[in-house]
């Protein structure tokens, strides 16, 4: 993820440099009243200078002699040029659009991935339904509830072929956690004991609660 306060801190403190140095340059070896003021305004055309006005100096001598300051304006002008671009790109990647996986953006804690306007988590560890439940809860999260086929798909294209908890449990019938009912997909069970919900790559399970599996939590991304 990029700093974003460290890079607007670098390219103020770049300009405040390039002032003071070509400042200094201009009094020791051009122009003392005219250029300090412009190119502390246009440090970033600041290599159009090296062009535009060769002939206004008149001489190859003067030209040589300035040399340091012109080499200078122009390595301060394509930095600031690169950070102000890295800045716009960082931008315009977390403004996209909102089905793209933006996973470099800032509004998912680190470890988490993102899919439109959620966050994921992939447990390593393995846990029963349970504890599973309070971890997604003590992140202020909540044990996966899955909205459609699409998003379905889409994590069991990301997880191993292990067994992860999503919070999907059977009373008198599979409801998920906010006591919505299973409406889009089926649901492997074979026991009266199964009455917790996971997920696989060939799709949704019942098993027993106190197995150790993994889990997945999911938040609403800030």
């Amino acid at each position: 993820m990029l700093p974003w306060g460290c890079v607007v801190a670098v390219i103020v403190t770049s300009r405040l440099v390039a002032f003071r140095l070509l400042n200094m340059l201009c009094k020791r070896v051009c122009f003392p009243e005219v250029f300090p003021a412009l190119l502390a305004r246009f440090i970033p055309s600041a290599f159009l200078v090296f062009w535009g006005n060769k002939q206004y100096f008149g001489s190859f001598a003067f030209f040589s002699r300035c040399s340091l300051f012109y080499i200078v304006a122009i390595v301060l002008g394509l930095l600031n040029v690169l950070l102000i671009s890295l800045l716009l790109y960082q931008w315009i990647l977390c403004k996209g659009p909102g089905d793209s996986a933006c996973a470099s953006c800032s509004s998912c804690p680190d470890f988490w991935m993102r899919y439109k306007n959620h966050c994921y988590y992939f447990s390593v560890e393995k846990k029963d339904w349970n504890s599973s439940l309070e971890f997604c809860t003590a992140s202020d999260a909540q044990l996966l509830m899955l909205m459609d086929n699409q998003e379905m798909s889409l994590l069991q294209n990301l997880i191993n072929q292990d067994f992860h908890w999503i919070g999907l449990r059977k009373n008198s019938s599979w409801r998920w956690e906010d006591g919505s009912p299973l409406n889009f997909s089926r649901i492997s069970s074979n026991s009266l004991v199964q009455r917790c919900g996971a997920i696989s790559k060939e799709g949704l399970h019942g098993s027993s609660c106190e197995v150790l599996l993994q889990w997945i939590c999911k938040k609403a991304r800030l």
